[in-house]
């Protein structure tokens, strides 16, 4: 605790800047020379700032322009090695000292930066013999005690340590796999809102704004305002009350005051993980007659050009702007292919085998941008050509598919409940089910991840189905329609 109170307040900006991992390498290579030069020397300004121009020149990533940083640069360039050092400084990740004999300042790690730093390069050379390692150390440690007369109470303590660290390197494994696999799989929702916001309001026949925006608040907008301050109530009673920020409410960040609050529902960050898209899909409801009124032509003529917009503009969690740029074209993809199903269908089967190899090399290279260092200027772009090519892939199995599957109506039938309460019910219970699975199943990551999350899931609509035995219609204020 005595260690925590000598963080200064903007040690953390750091983890909140788009060049998040930029630093954490910058930091990395500054760390490795000072424990080569430790023994005889600290390093100096002048040498940190030689190791930092060698290190940009040699990182391969994009440098963002972000607001963070500004007040911090004092006439540098950004990504210059002296504004970099400058800030590092500034933030309390380096401390600066003027030598008298060497007639320099020295720049040194201060004790609770150097715990992150060492975590930072871990994370960079980490591979998959620490857990081939563990699990030997667990197999050893156990067989000691059996074989032990005197049964050592410390060698089953040492068991222990090592199944928990076990336990995490095979949730970090699944987190790995989720991120390859599903993240910005939010692009399928958003073709499929665009896609069923002008199919049912067409089918209805007379399009009603009125009755349209009703609809909107009252299934979604009003759940996501209810439970975000809910959520947000649970979190400032937990710092408050118990001394512990919950992780998965507002980023494990305390709300302090009201314009916390009204950021929050601005942003979506009560929740930050599914609740940022209901601030970005209100937006474009709130166009949504314009949207619904727009000629097929003119359509097309937009939609062409707006579909590149996402390999120029990444999406980001806190920018509803870039959020518009990236999404908008999908929301348009889904409104198009439902006003031409057929012409769609035809052109996925036509080009199947393309779309399929599209969605493998893609697939791979984002393996490998993860593996070797984010090497591609805008990973988020090869996750959009990604899951657009996989949800073409997909909808033309489903459409191959004579019946209907029980499971998928099931699901959607309370989709949106779902998506208000899921990642709820992921904070409380996925540590402790992978925990507990992964000590009943040792090594099968696949299927312990799909158990994990198929008891989430389950509880999950154990939940809403008890909500809505006690609200009936009314329940759609609080967990959506």
């Amino acid at each position: 605790m005595i260690l925590k109170k000598k963080i200064p307040r903007d040690f953390y900006k750091l983890f909140r800047t788009q060049n998040m991992e930029y630093y954490m390498q910058l930091l990395t290579a500054l760390y490795e020379a000072d424990q080569e030069a430790y023994a005889l020397t600290q390093l100096t300004d002048s040498e940190c700032r030689s190791i930092l121009a060698e290190t940009i020149a040699r990182v391969n990533l994009v440098w963002w322009e972000d607001e963070t940083e500004k007040t911090e640069d004092e006439g540098f360039p950004g990504l210059s090695p002296s504004a970099v050092l400058d800030r590092f400084v500034k933030w309390g990740w380096l401390s600066k000292d003027f030598d008298e004999k060497l007639n320099c300042y020295i720049i040194g790690f201060p004790e609770y930066s150097r715990l992150y730093v060492e975590l930072f390069d871990r994370l960079e050379k980490e591979d998959d013999s620490m857990e081939r390692e563990s699990i030997l150390s667990v197999y050893s440690a156990l067989y000691t005690y059996d074989s032990d007369p005197e049964k050592n109470n410390s060698i089953l303590k040492s068991a222990l340590r090592t199944s928990k660290s076990l336990g995490q390197m095979l949730s970090n494994m699944q987190d790995s796999l989720r991120l390859w696999l599903f993240h910005s799989a939010t692009i399928y929702f958003v073709f499929i809102s665009g896609y069923l916001f002008d199919f049912v309001n067409r089918r209805k026949g007379q399009f009603s704004p009125l009755r349209f925006y009703k609809s909107k608040i009252v299934n979604v907008f009003c759940p996501y305002f209810i439970l975000s301050l809910l959520l947000l109530a649970a979190g400032w009673i937990s710092h408050h009350w118990f001394g512990y920020d919950i992780p998965f409410i507002n980023d494990g960040t305390p709300v302090a005051s009201l314009w916390d609050v009204l950021r929050c529902l601005a942003y979506g960050s009560a929740s930050l993980v599914p609740y940022w898209y209901i601030p970005f899909i209100m937006t474009v409801f709130s166009v949504g007659p314009l949207i619904f009124h727009l000629p097929t032509g003119l359509l097309q003529k937009i939609l062409l050009p707006a579909s590149v917009l996402p390999l120029m503009v990444p999406r980001l969690l806190v920018s509803p702007l870039r959020n518009l740029c990236f999404f908008v074209p999908i929301f348009l993809m889904g409104v198009y292919c439902a006003r031409n199903r057929d012409a769609c269908m035809a052109f996925i089967r036509r080009h199947l085998s393309a779309i399929r190899v599209t969605a493998v090399l893609t697939s791979l290279l984002i393996v490998a941008d993860h593996y070797f260092g984010s090497f591609m200027p805008n990973i988020e772009g090869a996750y959009y050509v990604q899951k657009l090519c996989i949800g073409s892939w997909v909808l033309e199995l489903l459409e191959g598919m004579d019946r209907e599957v029980l499971a998928l109506d099931f699901l959607a039938r309370y989709s949106f409940p779902l998506f208000f309460l899921h990642a709820i019910f992921q904070g409380i219970f996925q540590a402790p089910l992978f925990q507990v699975l992964g000590a009943a199943l040792p090594g099968q990551v696949f299927t312990i991840a799909n158990l994990t999350v198929t008891v989430e899931i389950a509880l999950c609509i154990l939940c809403i189905l008890g909500i809505k035995k006690i609200m009936g219609k009314r329940s759609r204020y609080l967990i959506g329609g």
